[in-house]
C-alpha cells in the first residue's frame, strides 16, 4: 500500500512539473504601446482596445519575457512575430537564437513592415511565440491596420500631345 502511495505522489509532482510553462510574456508593446493578449482578455475587450498601425510603416515590437519552469540552461530560445491576414506574403522578424537561464526575464525587439497593399480597415492578428526545442508559448494579439491620412499614390499618368 505504501509503494501505492508513494508511486501516485510522484506521478502528481512530476506532472504539476511537465505543466509548468517555461516562459511567460511580462509585456509586449507595439509602437511603445503595450498590448494585451486575446487569450487573456477575450476577442472582444481585445477588439475595443486594439493597436491602429499605418500601411507602407515600421512597426516595432518589443517582447519582454520570463524563463519559468525547470533549472536547465535552455540554448535554442527564439522570439517571433507574425502578421497573419495578408494574402500575398508572410509578415513575419524573428530574433536570432539565444540561450536563457532558468528565472532569466529578457526583452528582443522585433520589427515587422506593413506594406502598402494590405487591406486597411480590417483586424489583424499579431502572432508573438517564444520557443525552444522543448516548447512553445503563443499569444495573439489585435492590430487594426489604416490608411495614412492625405496619402495619394499614383499609378500612371496618360498625356496625349
Amino acid at each position: 500500500m505504501a509503494a501505492v502511495m508513494i508511486f501516485a505522489l510522484f506521478a502528481v509532482v512530476f506532472s504539476a512539473v511537465a505543466l509548468e510553462p517555461r516562459y511567460s510574456f511580462d509585456d509586449v508593446k507595439v509602437n511603445g504601446v503595450s498590448v494585451q493578449s486575446v487569450e487573456r482578455v477575450g476577442i472582444l475587450v481585445a477588439e475595443a482596445n486594439h493597436i491602429r498601425v499605418e500601411r507602407d510603416s515600421d512597426v516595432v515590437i518589443e517582447v519582454f519575457y520570463h524563463a519559468r519552469g525547470g533549472d536547465v540552461r535552455r540554448d535554442d530560445t527564439r522570439v517571433q512575430v507574425e502578421l497573419d491576414g495578408y494574402e500575398y506574403d508572410l509578415i513575419e522578424d524573428h530574433s536570432e537564437i539565444f540561450s536563457v537561464d532558468p528565472g532569466q526575464m529578457g526583452r528582443k525587439v522585433l520589427s515587422i513592415h506593413i506594406p502598402e497593399d494590405i487591406d486597411a480597415s480590417d483586424f489583424y492578428k499579431l502572432r508573438v511565440s517564444i520557443s525552444d526545442d522543448d516548447g512553445e508559448l503563443v499569444q495573439n494579439y489585435l492590430l487594426k491596420v489604416e490608411e495614412p491620412r492625405h496619402s495619394v499614390n499614383i499609378y500612371d499618368v496618360i498625356l496625349q500631345p
